[in-house]
């Protein structure tokens, strides 16, 4: 699935027949760990597409936020769907954050989110070993999450709790970016072990590599320390196992 005018942004669709499959991440709170938590899109009207999402059964973490980030002002809403997916949408107002081509309703996706235990092992794997860059690398304390607090923290808690947040990408920008979020204080779920397939969530995110076989090299040169989820083939480098259980596979572009 891809948005108008888009040949990039694709969310995958995968149905596995004949086997038992259970949720990823089931009974999941924002705070948990393991797998991927979110993708994030644009919207031309949050406050319509979350009524028209809640209408055909998804839910909410929380009601949309409208917040300040630097130069930006945008109304979020964080919401689930069917098999545990979870998908940010984006209403911004003047700048954004990410340039994309003109678009109806909705953007690609260009973000994903991984909430770890340990930030420091999960920057290790995507700087030392996919060699990609940070664009952006926070420590916060005392502050709350914008708004009405789009992650659901308990008010009580939410000023006082540590985040550590970075967004990684391989060229060091945002669009196609993953975002990691390690908040240890809450003590959340790890639900790492589950997040493989045939069970049902966002189980990989692919990117274009333009030689498969040097990749592959690459990878092996820097050490993983695991072997790959999928060995190589032409066409496909090998899917990677990364931090919490998530996977990353690179292809051919």
């Amino acid at each position: 699935m891809v948005a108008e005018q888009e040949t990039r942004g694709m969310v995958r669709l995968i149905r596995f027949h004949g086997v038992e499959a259970d949720l990823m991440r089931p009974a999941q709170r924002s705070w948990d760990t393991g797998g991927f938590f979110d993708f994030n899109v644009y919207v031309r009207d949050t406050n319509a597409m979350y009524r028209a999402l809640q209408r055909a059964g998804w839910t909410a973490f929380g009601p949309p936020t409208d917040y300040q980030l630097g130069d930006f002002s945008i109304r979020q809403a964080v919401i689930r769907g069917p098999d545990g997916l979870i998908m940010v949408m984006l209403q911004a107002f003047g700048k954004v954050l990410v340039e994309l081509p003109a678009f109806t309703a909705m953007s690609r996706t260009f973000n994903a989110l991984q909430v770890v235990r340990d930030y420091d092992v999960a920057r290790a794997f995507f700087v030392d070993q996919l060699g990609w860059s940070p664009l952006t690398e926070r420590d916060i304390r005392d502050s709350e999450e914008p708004g009405r607090n789009m992650l659901g923290i308990p008010g009580n808690i939410a000023r006082t709790v540590r985040r550590r947040v970075g967004i990684f990408h391989p060229d060091g920008g945002n669009d196609g970016s993953v975002r990691l979020l390690e908040m240890q204080e809450l003590g959340g779920h790890d639900y790492s072990g589950r997040c493989v397939a045939p069970n049902l969530g966002l189980l990989c995110a692919r990117y274009p590599v333009p030689d498969v076989a040097a990749w592959a090299a690459t990878l092996r040169s820097r050490g993983s320390g695991s072997a790959p989820a999928r060995p190589p083939t032409r066409h496909r480098a090998p899917a990677w196992p990364g931090p919490s259980g998530t996977i990353c596979g690179e292809v051919l572009s």
